[in-house]
């Protein structure tokens, strides 16, 4: 084993992620994005900064996976050949995780270290081969690629509305990990799919289905694609989100605005809650609902919480003045900011 071949992939690139504040107006709200940070599908100990990841997969018969369901024909399954594409997948993987720069260097071992060499039969890799690549490349994690499934699926059928041919090509991709560390009894285990249609409408059926990808480009394309979401799926990562912020004639609420363009956070709420203090219901609502928005943004989520649940509230006063539309949006607001409450807790104590 020692004279396998190791890809080592390191790169170094250095990030800035930036909060973008850009708001569109509408008659009532204004719109943002924010990012906010996501955790990845396994948890990682604090001090892991050398990984391996391995290849534990056998190459995916030529038979299976791949059918056609055309109109005026029985379904029938072809071959094709994608033995490459766990190499594709693998490398695509390797280089997205160390592109994100979490770990200090991600290497690639290429060589299969399956030993039942059975694509139907899932096997693992066990304790001998994981202490000898453990004590082999002083590593402090194994990311092992157990399985890889890609699948493709050609239709065709008329439309009897548009009097045409509709063409579609389905793809589909399944990988299946074991993640080891050196102090954890057992592996984590995690599955990853993704899937891509190509869709195509032409008068004349053969032009519809000509205008399709080649299918095994698509299925190699699709393990690319796939390879490098499945890498920033498993590690914290940023999600870009939609928020807002309610506008209202009050001379205060529309001071706040003019703070809240020139990213003056905390002035802005300052003269929201001045509002919040001094307003009738339909204020103090959406001051309170522009506060949480604003203290998500400071990376204050317990004040944003709070402030949203006040906002629910409000707009549920008064038997005239009451929203039920608003308020629902707010109680929606506050249920995925307790939900980042707790991914927060989960990041800080890895």
């Amino acid at each position: 084993m020692e004279n396998q071949k190791i890809i080592n992939m390191r790169k170094y690139i250095f990030t800035i992620l930036l909060i973008a504040t850009s708001l569109a107006a509408s008659a009532q709200e204004l719109y943002t994005t924010i990012d906010v940070l996501r955790p990845g599908l396994i948890s990682l100990p604090q001090d892991v900064s050398h990984v391996l990841v391995v290849n534990n997969a056998v190459t995916q018969p030529h038979n299976y996976g791949h059918q056609s369901r055309l109109s005026g024909q029985m379904p029938s399954n072809i071959e094709i050949d994608i033995d490459s594409a766990v190499f594709y997948y693998l490398t695509s993987f390797t280089q997205q995780l160390n592109s994100d720069d979490y770990f200090g260097d991600v290497d690639l071992l290429e060589q299969s270290q399956n030993i039942a060499k059975n694509f139907y039969q899932l096997t693992t890799l066990n304790e001998l081969q994981i202490d000898h690549l453990y004590k082999l490349y002083d590593i402090d994690a194994l990311i092992v690629l157990n399985r890889l499934m890609l699948s493709d699926i050609v239709e065709d059928a008329f439309d009897t509305e548009f009097q045409d041919f509709y063409a579609s090509l389905e793809v589909k991709c399944t990988a299946l990990f074991s993640v080891y560390f050196p102090n954890q009894t057992k592996p984590q285990t995690i599955s990853i799919s993704d899937t891509l249609i190509w869709e195509y409408e032409d008068i004349n059926r053969t032009t519809a289905l000509n205008k399709l990808p080649n299918r095994r480009d698509a299925l190699l394309d699709m393990a690319i694609y796939s390879a490098e979401r499945a890498a920033k799926k498993i590690l914290p990562h940023w999600q870009q989100v939609d928020r807002f912020f309610y506008t209202h004639n009050d001379k205060t609420m529309r001071a706040a605005v003019d703070q809240l363009y020139r990213k003056h956070w905390d002035e802005a709420i300052n003269l929201w809650y001045e509002a919040y203090q001094t307003g009738k219901s339909k204020i103090k609502a959406r001051a309170a609902a522009n506060m949480a928005a604003t203290f998500e943004i400071e990376g204050d989520l317990q004040s944003a919480y709070y402030w949203a649940k006040t906002a629910a509230q409000h707009f549920d006063e008064g038997f005239f003045t009451s929203d039920p539309i608003q308020k629902q949006k707010m109680l929606n607001y506050a249920k995925e900011l307790q939900i980042r409450i707790q991914e927060d807790k989960q990041m800080n104590q890895l």
